[in-house]
């Protein structure tokens, strides 16, 4: 491969026994320091980039070679081109995982497999293209947040109600649901997996024939629907098969990254009191019952949702691999080695920025006149999410429906003022009564009691 100019050191960095050493004192000291896992882990990676001067560092764990990204610039090297043989794929623990749910899964394919699945995705999920489904779909989202918020798990049913209406339509079976939650969470745990995956080959099986069924009857604004017509423009390229293991990657995210984007951006405007202001002049400037263009035009509510995506990612990670290894301005990427972006040390840099820790919805205003920070919240590049903008007018729909209804918020007191805590303060979180108090001048930042 090529020797991209991006910038970098020429130099690669190993991690050494007594790096690594550090790594295991400083997650072991992480509850003394009232600190999280994730917040010591990145700490130690910056330390050591800063001391090496590489945005990259090799070790090995359990077995494997591992490269982890520490720069920017590296990683967006990687995801921006389109995975192939030739430059970067999915890698094997990726591969593997993903696997025992959907085998031709998007997010596991490469080649000209990638793209033929991808203008699938593409195509089915663009609602832009079908007004009478992103009008359908905004009915179903004000009636699933027409009553207030208990909690965050009722939070995650009602983005369930949501995305079961989305995907198959009014009468979707509960079960559909249930099983993606119980296969994804194999998924996303190798241990949990090995111990129960075998038990799981009925269940998979269930799902999948439910999923045939809940297609053949799906209503007519549902992605079901549109992936029927989607599969047949395809025509023998795109099998029913390769069709149907698509559909996991619409459903999951709902109850775990998209519900958790949404709570956390939702405590996050409960917490400051001016964001929430900001957010009823938007919703007052546009006309009391917006509709999708409306929808659209919800710049601020959209800023806020990068924001705390930046802040606290509800991805973590990804992982890749260079089968015929790669040379990015003299850092070295072995082939075949585990390349794993961690994006909550990628994306709360204090060397890349001097507002890193610091809650800025106005830098992803269009028009903003400082750079962009750096955000994975989608992806990015080739690899970002096909249904980037369908998710994202859900959380806008959502937000301004909970806004503007109710006569209450969701806050932590941590999220009231800056630096942001590196780890989202869960254990913090209430569900209140009223809007957010505005503090006076000489007082901290506090929240109205429920």
């Amino acid at each position: 491969m090529n020797n991209h100019a991006t910038g970098l050191p020429r130099q690669s960095a190993r991690v050494g026994v007594v790096a690594l050493g550090r790594l295991v004192l400083a997650l072991g000291a992480a509850p003394f320091r009232r600190i999280g896992l994730v917040e010591a882990f990145s700490r130690w990676a910056q330390r050591q980039r800063d001391v090496s001067g590489c945005p990259a560092l090799l070790f090995g764990v359990a077995g494997r070679r591992v490269m982890l990204v520490t720069g920017a610039d590296l990683s967006r090297h990687i995801l921006d081109a389109a995975p192939d043989e030739r430059a970067y794929i999915e890698s094997g623990l990726k591969r593997s995982s993903m696997a025992f749910l959907a085998p031709t899964a998007l997010t596991i394919s490469h080649g000209d497999a990638w793209a033929r699945r991808r203008t699938f995705n593409e195509r089915v999920l663009d609602l832009d293209a079908a007004p009478g489904d992103r009008a359908a779909l905004l009915t179903a989202i004000r009636s699933a947040f027409g009553t207030p918020l208990d909690s965050e798990e009722d939070v995650r049913e009602r983005m369930r109600v949501v995305m079961l209406n989305l995907v198959v339509g009014e009468h979707a079976p509960a079960s559909l649901g249930a099983d993606i939650d119980y296969l994804i969470r194999l998924v996303n745990n190798p241990m949990r997996r090995a111990i129960l995956g075998r038990f799981a080959a009925g269940r998979r099986s269930r799902f999948y024939t439910a999923l045939r069924r809940a297609r053949d009857e799906a209503d007519a604004h549902s992605l079901l629907a549109r992936s029927r017509d989607a599969a047949i423009v395809r025509g023998a390229e795109f099998g029913d098969d390769e069709a149907i293991e698509q559909v996991p990657h619409w459903m999951f995210p709902f109850t775990g990254s998209a519900s958790d984007l949404l709570i956390r951006t939702l405590t996050m405007i409960g917490s400051r009191p001016d964001a929430w202001r900001r957010i009823e002049d938007e919703l007052a400037a546009g006309t009391p019952t917006l509709d999708p263009e409306g929808i659209d035009s919800l710049a601020f509510i959209e800023a806020c949702i990068q924001e705390t995506g930046r802040l606290f990612p509800p991805v973590t990670r990804t992982f890749h691999t260079a089968p015929l290894g790669d040379t990015v301005n003299g850092v070295a990427v072995p082939a075949d080695i585990e390349v794993v972006h961690f994006f909550p040390l990628l994306q709360r840099d204090p060397a890349s920025s001097s507002d890193a820790e610091t809650f800025r919805p106005e830098q992803w205003l269009v028009g903003a006149s400082e750079m962009r920070p750096t955000s994975n919240l989608f992806l990015s590049g080739a690899r970002e999410y096909p249904g980037r903008e369908l998710v994202l007018f859900i959380l806008k729909a959502a937000i301004a429906t909970h806004v503007a209804r109710h006569q209450r918020h969701i806050a932590a007191p941590s999220l009231g003022s800056d630096p942001v805590p590196f780890s989202y303060p869960r254990h913090e979180v209430e569900f209140l009564a009223g809007r957010p108090a505005q503090p006076s001048s000489d007082q901290t930042p506090t929240v109205e009691a429920g």
